[in-house]
């Protein structure tokens, strides 16, 4: 009896330029009790000077509508904002660091943040993810797949009533035909994000943690 395991693997990466900018780099947060400051904003990424930023502070806890939410956009230790949420534009390019403070009367905990604002001129950057596929699955039929990554595994020793799975496998992501904005400018960063169903940096986005870095790498250990 030869068992196969199902095939898609799925992976996001983002990419920064050099001189165009993109995000970001989370300082992490830090929590009093049972306080916790968290933050994402939008758009997350190649965010262009003038442009509007909506910062969204309700994944902080508790989120019982008994905190007070304090934005301060310049790092000069004023008060910008309050609200759980907030819009804020930045005039000029460069690092801009965003911290947040919320506090329920008694406690505080806050978030610090930055981000890298690119110039109003600036061209976003592609990320692109080099596809392939094993030619045949466990069957021996043809695998037709031009999109995602598919990758099979056969185990032709286990029973049909072994439920205990533990093969893995690794996995080569090449990120190599990405491009950047124009010619003035190169690709910097290379991070990639394993898991689209945890947010490992705590920072509120799904999409956006750097579980590996490069340009071209092995991810290791991958399970069915």
């Amino acid at each position: 009896m030869k068992l196969q395991f199902g095939p898609l693997l799925l992976a996001g990466m983002m990419v920064l330029v050099s001189l165009s900018g993109c995000l970001f780099e989370d300082e992490g947060s830090s929590s009093n009790g049972e306080l916790l400051a968290v933050f994402n904003f939008s758009p997350s990424d190649n965010i262009k000077a003038g442009d509007t930023i909506s910062f969204d502070a309700s994944s902080s806890t508790p989120n019982d509508g008994s905190l007070t939410y304090r934005w301060d956009f310049d790092n000069d230790s004023s008060v910008d904002k309050t609200g759980m949420t907030a819009e804020w534009s930045y005039d000029s390019s460069g690092s801009k660091t965003i911290v947040l403070t919320i506090s329920d009367g008694s406690k505080t905990s806050e978030q610090i943040r930055e981000l890298t604002i690119a110039v109003a001129t600036a061209v976003e950057p592609v990320a692109e993810i080099t596809q392939y596929n094993d030619a045949e699955d466990c069957e021996g039929n043809d695998v037709d797949e031009d999109t995602h990554i598919v990758l099979w595994m056969c185990h032709y020793d286990k029973s049909q009533t072994d439920r205990d799975v533990s093969e893995t496998t690794s996995v080569s992501l090449d990120a190599s035909n990405s491009v950047a904005g124009n010619l003035d400018e190169y690709i910097s960063d290379f991070n990639w994000d394993l898991d689209l169903n945890v947010d490992a940096d705590n920072d509120g986005d799904y999409e956006n943690d750097a579980d590996l870095t490069g340009e071209s790498i092995t991810w290791n250990d991958v399970e069915p």
